[in-house]
C-alpha cells in the first residue's frame, strides 16, 4: 500500500493536523466482496483537539472497473465500506460540522490501498500535531487518564516550538509518551530542540514540563545527542527513550536519568563519556553498531544486567564501573579495555573477549565473585599492572584460549603461590607487561589462575 501524507488545514479551528495511513489485513468477505475499514481520528470520544465539537470527515472512493463510493463520519468512529477487490484510491476531506459552507474544509487527504479478498482491511487515521498551540487544548480534553496521554508531534523543532511544547505539558500536569519521530529540523544551529543539523539538545537548563515524560521517541532526522551536564536533565519520569537513527550520543547525554528503564538506538556507533552513568533502573542495553564505548559510560548502572555490543572494539577506562548485576558479558570484536572497565562488578562471573589486544591497569579491580571465567583469543593481550586490585579474598579465575594459542605459557597449567616470575600467567596477575618487558605491579596472591583450551 502506498501511503500520501498531506497537512490539513482549517481555517475555524486553532491548529492543524497532519494525518497518516496505513492498512492491516483481519477478515471477512460476502459475494466476492471485501470490507474496508475506515477509522477516523479524534480526541476524547471523538472530540475534536481544540474545539467542543467533533470533526467530520466525507470519504470517497474509485476502483476497479470505475467502482465508487461515497461515505461520511465523525471523528472517533469507524466507517466500514463494502468493496470488490482490487486498488482503490481513497480520498479523505475533514471539516468542521458547523460550517455549512465548508469554507474550514480541509486539503484532501488520499490514500492508494489494495483492498484484498477474504479479508477486512483496515485503514487507520491517526492524528499529529503540526502545532503546538493545540497541545495543551488537547491535554486538557483529555484530562487525567490514570496512564500517560500519547502525544505525537510533526512540527519543526525549533527553541520557540520547544519552548512551547514543555509549557503546554506542563501547564496541563499529564504524564506523556512523546513521539517527536516526524518533527523536522529548525532553521539555526546549537539551538535548543533539534538545530539544523541533526543535533537534539532538550536544554537542560530550563526544567518545564520535562518530569512529564515518561517516554519520549526522538525526531527520525536527529542524528545525534548533544553534549550536556546532563543533556536530559530534569527528565526525572523517563523510563524509555528511542532514536531511530541518532549515531552519536554526546557526553553525560542520560547522566542521572533514574528512571530510565530501556533505551533503544539501532544505529549510535559512538557512546560519549558518563552518557548513562548513574542510570540505576537500566535494566538492559543493545546497540548493535556501536563501536566504542566511553569512559564511565555505564558507570553505576547497578540494575544492568544485559549488554550487547557486537561491534565495540574498544571499551573506555571505568565504562561499567561498579554494575553490580552484571553476571556475564560478550564483546566478540573488542580489542582494547581501559583501565578499571569492570571495577566494583560484584557479580561478573564471565567475559568473552576473543579479540583482546590490550588490557589497561586495574581492569577487574575488586570484582569480589569468587569465580571468574574469561574467553580470550589465539594471541596473549597485552597486561596493564593489579589487574585484579583490591580483591582480598580467594579468587579462581580461567582463562580459557583456543588451540594453537601462543603467548600465554603452558597451557593446562594452574598458578597460585608463585609471585615472582616473569610470566605471563604472573603479569595478568598484577605484574603487568607491555609485549616485550615485564612491569613492576604486585602479584594478588588472591588470584589462583588456570589457563586452559576452550
Amino acid at each position: 500500500m502506498k501511503t500520501a501524507i498531506k497537512t490539513i488545514s482549517f481555517a475555524f479551528l486553532p491548529f492543524v493536523l497532519l494525518f497518516f495511513a496505513c492498512s492491516s489485513p483481519a477478515g471477512s468477505e460476502s459475494n466476492g466482496e471485501t470490507t474496508l475499514s475506515i477509522i477516523l481520528p479524534g480526541g476524547q470520544n471523538g472530540k475534536v483537539v481544540g474545539d467542543p465539537g467533533s470533526l467530520q470527515y466525507e470519504i470517497s472512493g474509485t476502483g476497479p472497473n470505475g467502482k465508487s463510493f461515497s461515505e461520511t463520519g465523525m471523528g472517533g468512529t469507524t466507517v466500514n465500506v463494502t468493496l470488490v477487490p482490487g486498488l482503490w484510491h481513497v480520498i479523505i476531506k475533514a471539516f468542521d460540522p458547523g460550517d455549512s459552507t465548508k469554507t474550514s474544509e480541509a486539503e484532501s487527504e488520499s490514500y492508494d490501498i489494495n483492498v484484498k479478498a477474504g479479508k477486512n482491511n483496515n485503514l487507520p487515521i491517526q492524528m499529529r500535531f503540526v502545532q503546538t498551540a493545540a497541545v495543551l487544548p488537547y491535554l486538557q480534553a483529555v484530562g487525567p487518564t490514570g496512564t500517560p496521554v500519547s502525544l505525537h508531534l510533526a512540527v519543526p523543532l525549533d527553541s520557540t516550538e520547544w519552548s512551547a511544547l514543555f509549557t503546554a505539558i506542563a501547564t496541563a500536569g499529564y504524564d506523556v509518551d512523546l513521539d517527536l519521530s516526524a518533527c523536522t529540523r529548525g532553521p539555526s544551529a546549537g539551538v535548543a530542540g533539534l538545530d539544523s543539523n541533526g543535533v537534539f539538545d532538550p536544554d537542560s537548563s530550563v526544567p518545564t514540563g520535562k518530569d512529564k515524560i515518561v517516554s519520549l521517541v526522538l525526531p527520525d532526522v536527529a542524528d545525534s545527542i548533544a553534549d550536556g551536564y546532563p543533556t536530559f536533565d530534569h527528565f526525572s519520569a523517563l523510563k524509555v527513550a528511542e532514536g531511530r537513527n541518532v549515531t552519536s550520543i554526546g557526553t553525560a547525554a542520560f547522566y542521572g536519568c533514574t528512571s530510565l528503564v530501556s533505551v533503544e538506538f539501532p544505529k549510535v556507533a559512538s557512546i560519549g563519556d558518563g552518557a548513562f552513568q548513574d542510570c540505576t533502573s537500566l535494566v538492559s542495553v543493545e546497540f548493535p553498531q556501536a563501536t566504542s564505548i566511553g569512559f564511565l559510560a555505564f558507570a553505576n548502572c547497578t540494575s544492568l544486567d544485559s549488554v550487547e555490543f557486537p561491534l565495540a572494539s574498544s571499551i573506555d577506562a571505568g565504562a561499567f564501573d561498579n554494575c553490580t548485576s552484571l553476571v556475564s558479558v560478550e564483546f566478540p570484536l573488542v580489542t582494547s579495555i581501559g583501565d578499571s572497565a569492570f571495577h566494583g562488578c560484584d557479580n561478573l562471573e564471565s567475559i568473552k573477549i576473543p579479540e583482546v589486544v590490550t588490557l589497561s591497569d586495574t581492569v577487574f579491580y575488586a570484582t569480589t565473585a569468587t569465580s571468574l571465567i574469561i574467553e580470550m583469543g589465539s594471541t596473549a593481550p597485552t597486561v596493564g599492572i593489579t589487574t585484579f586490585f583490591n580483591i582480598t579474598a580467594p579468587k579462581n579465575v580461567t582463562v580459557k584460549v583456543s588451540l594453537g594459542a601462543t603467548g600465554y605459557g603452558t597451557i593446562s597449567t594452574t598458578y597460585t603461590t608463585d609471585t615472582t616470575t616473569p610470566n605471563w600467567a604472573n603479569a595478568f596477575r598484577g605484574m603487568g607487561w607491555d609485549g616485550s618487558v615485564y612491569l613492576t605491579g604486585l602479584v594478588n596472591s588472591n588470584i589462583t589462575l588456570t589457563i586452559e583450551y576452550k
